[in-house]
Order: structure tokens, then C-alpha cells, then sequence
């Protein structure tokens, strides 16, 4: 995911493997938060969120520390941008073998998904979520009851025979 991270950031191969090591440890403390809140423990919910952001918070601050005021904003935007440079690589990988993207096509394409996530928001209407539920809800009655209804009405005997 922070692969090509290093073509955008002016640091030394010591400073990338710090960054790679510390954004590890932050997936890894992270993940581990995450674990203890669906353990059951009994923990409060919103204080382990709570928690959470403060881990996060702290690692930020690491990388902010490590990056520096000039990278880190840069990192940022590389975080944020992370879907879709991922959309982006399965895109790549389906293409044929003689039609690639340059990287300049390929932050083009990256840039105009960001732009075109912000001009249209995900919105979800309450129309087309009782629509769903209900053509839901009718297609699992009948596929659960029209062969019940046919089973029933079926001699065993028969049933049996043609076994």
C-alpha cells in the first residue's frame, strides 16, 4: 500500500524504513485496539474508541515528527488517496500485457477519482433502502416458502419413489 510512497517524499532510505516501521507498530497497536474491543471484555465501548484515536493521534505525531512540516502533508494526501491507488492497481493488473499506464496517467486517474468522490457524495435515500429491504424480504419468502408449500402438498410415497 506505501510502496510507491517513496517517489513522493524527499527522505533517506533510513528515514523510509523508520516510516515503514512506525507505520507497521501504528496497524499493528491499532489492530490490537481494535481485537480488545470485540473481545467482550466488558470494556466501555466509547472509551476504548476513545483510546484508539489517542493511539492514533500519538503515531501521527511520530510520523509528523519523523516526516517533517514538508512531507507529512504529502503523506497525508497519499494516506487519504490510498482506495483509490488501490482501484487503480486492480484496474492496472487487469489491463493487457501490451497496454500499460505511465505514472503520470496513473496519478491523473487518481487525482480525477478524488475529484470526482468529493463533487458527488455517497447519499443514501430512505426510498431505496425500504425499496431494497422489502424486494428483500419478498424474494426470501418466496424462495423459502413456495418449496415448502410444494413439499407439503407432495404424497411421500411419491416423494420417496421418485428418490
Amino acid at each position: 500500500m506505501y510502496g510507491s510512497l517513496s517517489k513522493y517524499l524527499n527522505l533517506s532510505t533510513n528515514d523510509m524504513d523508520s516510516l515503514k516501521e512506525l507505520l507497521l507498530q501504528r496497524q499493528m497497536a491499532l489492530m490490537d485496539a481494535g481485537m480488545s474491543m470485540m473481545s467482550g471484555s466488558g470494556a466501555d465501548p466509547k472509551q476504548a474508541a476513545a483510546d484508539a484515536q489517542a493511539l492514533r493521534a500519538d503515531y501521527d505525531k511520530k510520523i509528523q515528527d519523523l516526516l517533517g512540516p514538508q512531507d507529512y502533508p504529502v503523506f497525508q494526501d497519499y494516506e487519504k488517496s490510498a482506495a483509490d491507488r488501490m482501484s487503480v492497481q486492480m484496474f492496472k493488473s487487469a489491463l493487457p500485457a501490451d497496454a500499460t499506464l505511465t505514472d503520470q496517467q496513473e496519478e491523473s486517474l487518481i487525482a480525477a477519482m478524488a475529484e470526482e468522490r468529493k463533487a458527488m457524495p455517497a447519499t443514501m435515500s430512505p426510498l431505496v433502502v425500504c425499496v431494497s429491504l422489502f424486494f428483500s424480504a419478498v424474494t426470501g419468502l418466496a424462495a423459502g416458502i413456495f418449496p415448502a408449500w410444494r413439499a407439503a402438498r407432495m404424497n411421500p410415497v411419491d416423494a420417496l419413489r421418485n428418490e
